[in-house]
């Protein structure tokens, strides 16, 4: 999308990738969010853009690539799983628990320490984004030219 070309560099950890990215070995590296702000808070590396869809709400000194002209929207999440026959008494109860720790400022202060904004959203539209993310992954993946196996 950028015109560029890259190549994958499998790296069996996030140290071993730092230390070629600090190195000069590397032009530049995606970084997971709670690795890459702890690099710019100790001065090791510039972050240049992130990739979520929206800037965040505790970090907004930090544009998007859609900002940036590139249409790549990938955020990381974490998010509860059951089995598809749970009854929906009990999803519609480990959401309201999930709501009641996520409100915290605790909660929301210590997820923006490592990049991470709150975003609770009901069951459908949860299943709704790991759907659209799938397709959105297999487009990534065509663009980059990602031997597939």
């Amino acid at each position: 999308m950028a015109g560029l070309s890259s190549v994958e560099v499998p790296y069996r950890t996030t140290v071993d990738m730092l230390n070629d990215l600090k190195g000069g070995n590397l032009d530049y590296a995606i970084l997971e969010p709670t690795a890459a702000l702890a690099q710019e808070r100790q001065g090791n590396l510039r972050i240049l853009v992130i990739t979520t869809s929206e800037r965040l709400k505790f970090l907004p000194q930090y544009q998007t690539f859609v900002e940036a002209g590139l249409p790549i929207r990938v955020s990381g999440w974490w998010a509860g799983f059951v089995p598809s026959a749970t009854p929906r008494p009990i999803i519609e109860e480990l959401s309201k628990i999930l709501a009641s720790v996520t409100s915290t400022e605790e909660t929301r202060q210590f997820l923006a320490n490592i990049g991470y904004d709150v975003w609770l959203t009901p069951p459908n539209e949860a299943q709704a984004y790991l759907r659209q993310g799938i397709k959105d992954w297999a487009d990534y993946v065509r663009v980059a030219k990602i031997e597939q196996t």
